[in-house]
């Protein structure tokens, strides 16, 4: 059921903005993510995607540090960016 949403929302998301790739990565084994990765593929070429590009289903490389990076990037964004409630 996951892979069944992480395909709608990354098709959601490019319903917006043409990313390129959506990346599948977190704190669980690479088994795991592996799995969820090819899962989330093979949804994703059963969806309706008129209108739309899609997207790469890739599987990242942070891991368990994802988390601490991304809390990390918020102080360079507040102070390098324009806008400073920017987030990726």
């Amino acid at each position: 059921r996951t892979a069944q949403e992480l395909a709608r929302a990354s098709l959601s998301v490019c319903a917006v903005i043409d990313f390129e790739a959506i990346l599948i990565d977190g704190a669980f084994p690479e088994s795991v993510k592996h799995e969820l990765v090819e899962r989330t593929r093979r949804y994703l070429v059963n969806q309706d995607m008129r209108g739309l590009i899609a997207p790469r289903i890739e599987a990242g490389s942070v891991g368990g540090n994802a988390r601490a990076i991304g809390a990390a990037t918020s102080p360079l964004f507040e102070r390098y960016f324009m806008n400073g409630n920017i987030r990726l």
